[in-house]
């Protein structure tokens, strides 16, 4: 069955939506309720979400065999596996075969998580140390893939999450994409970068599978239930935090993505369930 539940640091809004809390910092509360207008506005325009449109989800698996030299994050240090999705998507949904900027978005059932998942949201960049901050265009989705902006520990320390090691490309349309997912399993090397330190191997991720739907938004048939509404801010990564002023408007854009599509509350939590 599809996990559901809600977050204490989330709250919901008229509609139903959950939302997340607004900041008591008056620059950055005005800078989140700009990001949430501007992205519930989009939504309600495009009748989907407002970044990443077009996808497909599929069942992963994160296998973690640990850092050698540890960084003080479990999830990071420690063995252990967890089973989840993904979803793969285009950022600003571009017709099949052109370059976007390609997302790969992670969702593991966690119980070292106040909301019972974990998020972690890459995106097409690059592996080196000057540019694993920026976003990279391409035609099909392969890594280099990177979490762009650096999560910090609970003793203050940068992290980077990526998966560095260049991969074959994967097909660019939506239905080439989705065939080859359901009859070839695809391995990656995950990795974490302590500041501007090199990339160091702590595990993998297994994507593909019977596909689960696109996660589109778009309530009807079984997509439904594979739609999932991804938010690193209310769903870390155990042990790790995006920091502010960035988590509180990022939290705020993507809660005003859901608002602006009618999403269903349970889609910051659900974990979509093979059929």
């Amino acid at each position: 069955m599809p996990r559901t539940g809600r977050n204490a640091c989330e709250e919901p809004d008229a509609g139903g939506t959950s939302r997340a809390v607004t900041s008591s910092h008056p620059v950055r509360g005005a800078a989140a309720s700009a990001a949430s207008a501007a992205f519930e506005a989009v939504a309600r325009a495009r009748h989907r979400k407002p970044l990443h449109p077009r996808g497909l989800v599929v069942p992963a698996r994160v296998v973690r065999h640990g850092l050698t030299e540890p960084v003080g994050v479990a999830w990071l240090d420690e063995p252990g596996s967890d089973d989840g999705v993904a979803r793969i998507s285009r950022s600003a949904g571009f017709p099949g075969g052109w370059p976007d900027v390609w997302g790969l978005a992670l969702r593991v059932d966690s119980s070292a998580s106040p909301s019972g998942v974990a998020d972690l949201m890459l995106a097409t960049s690059f592996a080196g140390r000057a540019a694993r901050h920026a976003l990279a265009l391409r035609r099909g989705l392969r890594a280099p893939l990177t979490c762009v902006l650096p999560y910090r520990t609970l003793t203050g320390r940068l992290v980077m999450i990526g998966i560095p090691e260049r991969s074959p490309e994967l097909p660019s349309h939506r239905n080439a994409l989705s065939a080859h997912l359901a009859g070839h399993r695809r391995t990656l090397t995950l990795a974490a970068a302590i500041g501007e330190s090199d990339w160091r191997p702590f595990g993998t991720v297994t994507l593909g599978g019977e596909v689960l739907g696109t996660g589109d938004g778009r309530e009807h048939g079984n997509d439904a239930e594979a739609d999932v509404s991804f938010e690193p801010v209310l769903n870390p990564l155990p042990g790790l935090l995006l920091p502010e002023p960035l988590a509180s408007i990022r939290s705020r854009a993507y809660a005003g993505a859901r608002a602006g599509r009618d999403a269903d509350p349970a889609t910051v939590h659900r974990l979509p369930a093979p059929h």
